[in-house]
Parts: C-alpha cells; sequence; structure tokens
C-alpha cells in the first residue's frame, strides 16, 4: 500500500496504501479544468468505476457485458476520453527561424504533431496549473459544484495544493473488471495491477473502466498501458523508482493485511460519506493472535507479517486515521491513499498566539469551510468529520513539537482531545517529517524458493485420467515416485513424456487438413470463415464419428450474420476469462510458470518450421492447431516431443468444457468437442516410445 503527503504550496499532502505507487501525473487543484483529461472526476460523462444498481449490487457503469454486446459497444467507446479531452500533442516551424535576414521577425507557429497542420493552441498540459486558469477553468473542477455557491469565488484565495494522480491498484479494480481480453490482471502476491501485453488486443475498455484514467493506449503497440509499480524492484525488497527519487520525501509504502472476502461488501455500502470506513473496516490488525495464525495457516509468511507490523501505512491509515482513498465513492478500494494537507489551515494561524492557545485551532478549521469541504469532496466522498479529525491531530501535533523544540510550555492535555500523548505525537512527528529509509519502505522480499519449479513440476500428468489437471501440478509426482523407490523407466512410463503414450504420424497426417479447418473455425471469424464453400470442404472430414456434429456446428454459427458471429465470438471467448482460449491460462496462475510452458511452446514450433508472424501466445488453440497441420515432423528424431502441444490442449479444453458445463449447446463448444476428438485419434496409449 502506497502513502502520498498532498503539497499545498510548499508543504505536503500526502497518500497511504498497501498497494503501489509510483510518480504519475501531478496537478495543482483546484482548477483542473483542463486536466489529464479534463474533467476526469466527472464520471457521469465518462463511466469509469463501480455503482449499485436497483438491487443494490455492484454493476460496472460502462455496462456489463451483455450491455456491452447487445448495444454493440465491444466494437466502439462511446464514453472513452477523446484527444481533445487530453490535448493534441504540438510543435514548432523551427525551420522558419533559420535563414537570411528578412524585413519581418519570422513566426514559429505551432504544428499539429498528428496532422502535420497549423493549430490555434487552446489547451496543453498543466495549462491552468498553479491557479493560472480563468474562472471557466476553475468552475470546470467536479469537486467545486459539490461546494455551496457563495463561496466558490473565494476560493483561490483559500488555498492551493498538488495532487499525485497514479494508478491507485484497487482491490476492486474496475479496469481488471473491464478488459474483455482478460489481459488485466491483479497479482496475488502483492497487489498489483498489471497488463498481459501478450494478451491485450486493446479494446480499451480498461481505460473507460478507470475512474482515475491511469491506463492509456500506445498507439505504437496498439497496446493498453499502465504503472507497474516497479514490480521487479517490489519482489526483491525495495520501493518504486518514485518513491525512492521523492525530493520531499512525501511517499510511504508498506504491507497491509485485509480481509478479501469483504471486499464486495464494503463496496457495496450504500452511503457514499460511509465507503471510506468500510474500506477502513478491510484491513486486519498484525498484531492480532487471531489474524497472526489464520495469516500462517493461509500461507502469508512471517516475514511478510513482520512487515505488516511496522507498515507505515497502517499507523497512519488506521491507527492514526490520517490518510484517506481518493474518490472512495466511486467503489474501486483504491490501495493508494493522500494525507491532506494542513498548510491552508496553519497559514491561517501563522505569526498568531496559536501556541499559547491552541483551542483556538478547532473552530479554526471549522470555519474554513471550503478546504475542508474541498478535501472532503477529493477524499472521503463527503465524510467532513473525518478530514477534520485529521487537521485537528496534525495541527495539534505541529504545535506541540513547535512548542517542545522551542522550549515553551504546552498543555498536553491538549493532545488527548485529539487522540494524541506526548509520546504518539513525537513517533508521529518522526514518521511525517524526518523518518528515515527504512522506516518509509517497509517492504518484504517475494520467497521465490516458494514458488514451484515448472519445468520439473510437468511431470505426472496422465492422458486419458487427466481430470483438468495443470500442466503443473502443486507437487512434482516425478520426485515423490523417485523417494517412494520407483524406476526410472516406470516413472517414464507413468509419466507425461511416457503414460502420456506415443503420437502417431501416419493418423497426423491423415487428420491434418482437418487441423487447418478447425485452426480456422475456433478462430476470430471474418466473412470468409463460414461461407459454403467452407462447409462442401467438411464434407470430407476424416473422423466420420465427428463429422455430424461438426456439420451441425457449422451451421449454425453460419445461420448468423458476419457480424453477428464477431459480437458471439468475442463474448464468449474474449470477454469471459472461463473460456479463454489460452490454454494455459485456467491453472498456471503464476507468470512465472505459465511463462515456462509459454517459451517450451515457441522454442517447439521453430524446432519444427514453424514462423508465427502474429503477437498471439504460443498457447492459443488455434496457433496450436496450425503447428500440428504444417509443422515438419517427418524424419525428425524429436518428433514425439510435440507431444506438449496435444496435451496443452486436452488439459485447457477440459477445463474450459468443465467451466461451460451449462453451455455445451452452444456451437463453439461443439467445435472445441471435435478437436479433443480428433486429436485423440493420433495419440496410441499405453506405448511408450522406443
Amino acid at each position: 500500500m502506497v502513502a502520498i503527503r498532498v503539497q499545498s504550496h510548499a508543504k505536503t499532502l500526502g497518500p497511504i496504501g498497501l498497494g503501489r505507487n509510483t510518480c504519475g501525473l501531478i496537478t495543482s487543484r483546484p482548477n483542473q479544468g483542463s486536466a489529464y483529461p479534463k474533467r476526469w472526476e466527472d464520471e457521469d460523462h465518462y463511466k469509469g468505476g463501480w455503482e449499485l444498481n436497483s438491487k443494490g449490487k455492484l454493476q460496472l457503469r460502462a455496462g456489463n457485458k451483455v450491455n456491452k454486446i447487445a448495444l454493440g459497444k465491444i466494437f466502439y467507446q462511446p464514453d472513452m476520453p477523446e484527444l481533445d479531452d487530453y490535448y493534441e500533442p504540438w510543435t514548432y516551424d523551427y525551420q522558419t527561424l533559420f535563414g537570411p535576414e528578412k524585413s519581418h521577425q519570422p513566426v514559429a507557429r505551432a504544428r499539429s504533431q498528428i496532422t502535420g497542420l497549423k493549430m490555434d493552441l487552446k489547451t496543453g498540459p498543466n495549462w491552468d496549473d498553479d491557479l493560472a486558469g480563468s474562472p471557466e477553468y476553475f468552475k470546470a473542477d467536479p469537486n467545486m459544484e459539490k461546494i455551496e455557491t457563495d463561496i466558490k469565488a473565494n476560493f483561490e484565495q483559500a488555498f492551493m495544493m498538488y495532487l499525485p494522480r497514479l494508478c491507485e491498484h484497487c482491490l476492486n479494480a474496475p479496469c481488471v473488471a473491464s478488459c474483455p481480453s482478460g489481459a488485466m490482471y491483479k497479482r496475488d502476491e502483492d497487489g498489483i495491477v498489471l497488463v498481459d501485453q501478450e494478451r491485450c488486443r486493446g479494446w480499451r475498455f480498461c481505460m473507460t473502466g478507470c475512474p482515475y484514467k491511469k491506463v492509456y493506449f500506445n498507439w505504437k503497440t496498439h497496446k493498453a498501458e499502465k504503472c507497474t509499480f516497479c514490480y521487479p524492484r517490489i519482489e526483491e525488497g525495495e520501493p518504486t523508482v518514485c518513491a525512492e527519487t521523492c525530493v520531499g520525501r512525501i511517499r510511504y509504502i508498506g504491507a497491509m493485511l485485509y480481509d478479501a472476502d469483504r471486499v464486495e461488501e464494503a463496496a457495496e455500502t450504500p452511503e457514499e460519506d460511509q465507503l471510506y470506513q468500510a474500506q477502513l473496516d478491510l484491513f486486519l490488525d498484525p498484531n492480532d493472535p487471531e489474524v497472526i495464525e489464520q495469516a500462517l495457516a493461509d500461507g502469508i509468511s512471517e516475514e511478510m507479517l513482520e512487515a505488516a507490523q511496522n507498515s507505515p501505512i497502517y499507523r497512519m491509515a488506521v491507527e492514526e486515521k490520517i490518510a484517506f482513498p481518493l474518490h472512495p465513492e466511486y467503489r474501486t478500494m483504491p490501495m493508494v491513499w493522500y494525507i491532506p494537507p494542513l498548510s491552508p489551515v496553519m497559514n491561517y494561524f501563522e505569526g498568531r498566539d496559536s501556541i499559547k492557545d491552541p483551542e483556538m485551532i478547532f473552530p479554526g478549521i471549522d470555519e474554513m469551510r471550503i478546504p475542508v469541504d474541498y478535501l472532503a469532496s477529493l477524499l472521503t466522498g463527503g465524510n467532513v468529520p473525518a478530514i477534520k479529525h485529521a487537521l485537528y491531530k496534525l495541527a495539534m501535533m505541529r504545535l506541540y513539537m513547535r512548542a517542545k523544540t522551542s522550549g515553551k510550555d504546552f498543555d498536553v492535555a491538549k493532545l488527548q482531545r485529539v487522540g494524541l500523548t506526548t509520546g504518539t505525537a513525537t513517533s508521529l512527528y518522526r514518521l511525517l517529517a524526518i523518518a528515515k529509509y527504512e522506516d518509509r519502505f517497509v517492504i518484504p522480499q517475494n520467497h521465490k524458493e516458494q514458488v514451484e519449479d515448472a519445468q520439473s513440476e510437468q511431470g505426472g500428468l496422465g492422458y486419458d485420467e487427466c481430470a483438468g489437471c495443470a500442466l503443473a501440478p502443486q507437487h512434482g509426482s516425478m520426485f515423490k515416485k523417485a523417494e517412494a523407490g520407483e524406476s526410472t523407466n516406470q516413472i517414464y512410463a507413468e509419466s507425461f513424456y511416457g503414460g502420456f503414450g506415443v503420437i502417431n504420424f501416419k493418423q497426423l497426417t491423415t487428420i491434418r487438413p482437418a487441423l487447418v479447418t478447425l485452426s480456422q473455425l475456433v478462430d476470430y471469424p471474418d466473412e470468409e470463415t463460414f461461407t459454403a464453400s467452407n462447409r462442401a470442404a467438411l464434407m470430407s472430414y476424416p473422423i466420420n464419428a465427428q463429422k455430424a456434429k461438426l456439420l451441425a456446428a457449422f451451421d449454425a454459427i453460419a445461420a448468423q450474420t458476419p457480424l453477428e458471429q464477431q459480437a458471439h465470438y468475442a463474448g464468449l471467448f474474449e470477454m469471459n476469462k472461463r473460456y479463454t482460449l489460452y490454454m494455459s491460462y485456467y491453472k498456471m496462475t503464476d507468470s512465472r510458470e505459465r511463462g515456462t510452458i509459454l517459451a517450451k511452446l515457441k522454442m517447439m514450433y521453430e524446432m519444427f518450421g514453424l514462423t508465427t508472424v502474429n503477437s498471439e501466445l504460443a498457447d492459443f488453440l488455434p496457433l496450436l492447431l496450425e503447428f500440428l497441420a504444417y509443422g515438419h515432423f517427418e524424419g525428425d528424431a524429436r518428433q514425439q516431443d510435440i507431444k506438449l502441444a496435444f496435451q496443452v490442449i486436452e488439459d485447457g479444453t477440459y477445463t474450459l468444457l468443465q467451466n461451460a458445463a451449462a453451455d455445451l449447446d452452444d456451437p463453439y463448444f461443439q467445435l472445441l468437442q471435435v478437436v479433443r476428438a480428433t486429436l485423440r485419434t493420433c495419440v496410441e496409449t499405453g506405448v511408450v516410445a522406443s
């Protein structure tokens, strides 16, 4: 989780979180009419985040899967920010500044870097920062709409702050739920939200779904990109680059324990101003013996528990309650929290007798409704008392430490009113003002020694009796069998490469034309896929037992229009993670394990002469079928190694069809059954390769 102190003038305001933190975009507040994108907090317009339906259940503002398919939104983005909502990048005609002397001074006009045409500059990055914008920009801040009209005009005189905005790595991330391809995912081990670049198909629903607008589209790669929270550094126990290099030392990173089973319940809290407290209640006390016992039973390491017990985030967010999530009303449960700026309040009292009479702080904060209401709109969903309590505590801590260091008297009884003692006030001051490196960043290392070796774990996978097992079982059965005294030959005969049997290449040659057809049918359809000529080719399908089922499935899909076929395919395989055609996805939840399988498949493709021309992952079912149809296996002593492709397909399709038990009548699932039955004719079980 991350904490940042947000800056107000020369002073700081910061966020806290059990997630990850990047520098991100820093803008001044208010006056964000030309923010990035404009009015990014106006979710009535951009449809980001979550909302409650009529039954009080969570649903995406942009619509669920059925809504997107039914309305055709899968093929366009009506709610996504446009280029003009950000700004059109430009350059200048610098070449006009070079040349012989002329009677008129040369002018370098602005030119669009997209169209190359001359343009009149109307907005740009940081266009209205530092209160430089006109009243038009000032009024464009959505948070200002929640403040009473009679105090809006004087808001510029109240205060200004800097807000570092970055990916929140939410517990209830709408970008993950929005992605049709399942490319967005949240890591179990540390909560970092990432994008699988190979799986991303550029649907861009993640951009709409993210209410903080921290997912971007790379027009060169046609992939979504976002903050990675420097996860390789986090795995090694090191902070993110932005946090480590922050000159103001306003960023903190720490571990937090939370009740994952209650996230949905917390996000469905009806009152928006209670969502902050609902998320706060999710966090568990790392010093509670019952929590420790359950955490150890659930596999959380002692090192992680120790980090959670020493977390600066837990101290600020839970114990002292001086840190808050950014716009909790989006119901995303963000994990980057912010400490509100104290400067607007303290600047009001500078030069006054505030130390002699600390009680004047309380009515002073109560009277400064403008910054308090604004901060409540920004950080607590309108929970003003929570913001006031934090400001009371921060102000009293500052006054006490000023009196202590200057040798003046201070009535310590005043600290008790805000829940502080002399000891806690001093320790909080040390954490916020002069914390050492190891106090600001308490990050446990990932225990890689607890991760199973995918290469050795792929043993023990029978073919006929494989009940949807993963390619890497939880415990390596080959080693267990060796320890039990089985011979090498016995283990080989029972393992993946032995008990699986051998490939009958004569039969494989017979069905190769059929594999070409099947590869096309289970791929994304176009206007040439389900045509009469392709159906005629199916009449010579070599597996008679499967021909009727194949033709029936073909006819059912061919009855749809090409657009309906594409919507059917996308809704089935690209908007539902349970029905993905990436065969190693289901059980390879660890990215390193799955990466090993993908690398072996790609190596196998190259070994047998198949060159891939697209960016699909190696475990994509149509690509696997193409490999079996076009690979050069004849006469190669390594030809039995292609069992890996058979096993990946067998295991992946088994799990997919198990997940689709209630929808097996769908013609695409009928096609997958034909694929399985066709490939099985090539496997001779009970035979060991010579």
